[in-house]
């Protein structure tokens, strides 16, 4: 028997030590939006909110309770609709990249650790006009049963992948460029004939 619960208990820590030492963020929420669980990386973008931590709970203007699930998305209810039925309807992993700023997470003031994180919110590197300042997230949600209680909780899974948008960004932005000086120094009726030979040739070798 003691050899059983020890066995048991490694698991445990092994299962602990992944969902805290992760380069990814890690939350837990029930279906109504309320976080249950965080790993550190979460605590730098939202603060220590859930309730595992504290007994803090975020109200809007009406004193209802936050959905804080539903803010991620911003207002935008048919991604968050989207998302529901892929992820919690037909019990599916949906994920998607999204731009995340202090409005989608409402961080905690005084609590959320962000400006010590490598999860800096606000960049404006590479931002096209009119467009929403935050950190390019790659979030995926899956749903499962809380061993707890049984009930339905939702795992959101947030990767920093900031860097790598900015630098696809100035990829395209230079292929652009490249094709627009192209175009100035060659009629475009003969970059029309070097394309379609390119294609032809391409056809021919498949």
């Amino acid at each position: 028997h003691q050899k059983y619960s020890r066995e048991v208990m490694d698991v445990v820590t092994r299962s602990h030590a992944v969902f805290r030492y992760t380069e990814t963020a890690l939350t837990i929420f029930t279906t109504c939006g309320i976080m249950l669980q965080q790993n550190p990386l979460s605590c730098t973008l939202f603060g220590i909110v859930a309730s595992e931590n504290t007994m803090y709970s975020d109200f809007d203007a009406e004193g209802k309770p936050v959905n804080r699930l539903l803010a991620l998305f911003g207002g935008n209810s048919v991604l968050y609709q989207d998302m529901w039925n892929v992820a919690v309807t037909q019990g599916g992993v949906w994920s998607k990249r999204m731009r995340l700023g202090k409005r989608h997470l409402r961080p905690l003031e005084g609590q959320c650790l962000t400006d010590r994180s490598s999860f800096v919110v606000g960049e404006s590197d590479g931002e096209e006009e009119g467009e929403e300042r935050g950190t390019w997230f790659l979030v995926s949600f899956t749903k499962f049963s809380d061993p707890s209680d049984g009930n339905t909780a939702i795992f959101c899974e947030m990767k920093n992948i900031h860097k790598v948008v900015l630098q696809e960004r100035r990829l395209l932005d230079a292929r652009r460029k490249e094709h627009e000086l192209l175009q100035s120094m060659i009629p475009s009726h003969i970059i029309q004939h070097l394309l379609e030979q390119k294609r032809e040739e391409r056809e021919e070798r498949e």
